[in-house]
């Protein structure tokens, strides 16, 4: 799923942090391309991504998107911080 993807997402995606083995989907977007991408998943059994439930909680603001996290994940989300979340918001405005 990660087939095409920018070497420098590749590279923050090598943290500990991220559980990219229980990753489902990768859409990526550079500064210089117009358009989001996406490499090719392919699933045993017709199964979905979860894309489709998922990637509407991040389009609402970055506030909404901690308060999801925190549900969702059952954590205090202190891997990443509320200032990042803003940060990564306000580049694709």
């Amino acid at each position: 799923m990660y087939e095409g993807a920018p070497e420098e997402l590749l590279g923050v995606l090598d943290n500990d942090f991220f559980e990219i083995a229980h990753v489902t989907f990768c859409f990526w977007r550079t500064s210089n391309s117009g358009s989001w991408q996406q490499g090719t998943v392919n699933f045993q059994n017709n199964e979905d991504n979860g894309a489709s439930w998922l990637l509407p909680a991040i389009t609402i603001t970055p506030e909404y998107f901690i308060e999801y996290a925190k549900d969702y994940y059952q954590d205090d989300f202190n891997k990443i911080t509320p200032a990042r979340v803003h940060q990564v918001f306000s580049e694709y405005e």
